[in-house]
């Protein structure tokens, strides 16, 4: 009977592509992890570290102005900055607000998401906090961004 054993060159090269594969697995995997967790531009300016946000973005009256960025890491992202907001009495229609107030305020960004549709992962909930803001609407504001928001 024929042997099934495969000649000895054979193996040595099927031995030597296994070997390369398993260096090379690391380097991909490290090379995508290296790449930084993203926000969707839907409501900011950009996707890394964004300069500023739309928090109300229907008619971006609301606006959170990122100055300083303390971590933006796999997890999560914390920017301090300005909050800008119309600051008319009650009875005055947002539409026709001129007047506007600034306060100090931070926002967080959490809850990274891989988004496939970028390939990508995305910060997918933002957590703005204004200890200032007079208004209790304005002191703590949660929006989620899902994956189907990511532009």
């Amino acid at each position: 009977m024929g042997s099934l054993r495969k000649p000895r060159g054979r193996r040595l090269i099927a031995f030597a592509v296994v070997l390369v594969m398993a260096a090379l697995a690391p380097t991909v995997a490290s090379a995508s992890a290296a790449k930084p967790v993203l926000f969707s531009k839907q409501c900011a300016n950009r996707s890394f570290k964004p300069t500023l946000y739309a928090i109300a973005c229907a008619d971006a009256r609301i606006t959170f102005k990122a100055q300083e960025y303390a971590t933006w890491d796999s997890v999560s992202a914390l920017a301090s900055g300005v909050l800008t907001y119309p600051d008319c009495a009650a009875n005055v229609p947002l539409v026709a607000c001129r007047k506007v107030a600034h306060d100090r305020a931070t926002v967080r960004l959490f809850r990274p998401t891989f988004c496939p549709k970028k390939g990508r992962q995305y910060f997918t909930r933002l957590l703005m906090f204004d200890s200032e803001a007079p208004n209790k609407g304005l002191r703590r504001i949660k929006l989620k961004f899902p994956c189907s928001d990511v532009e």
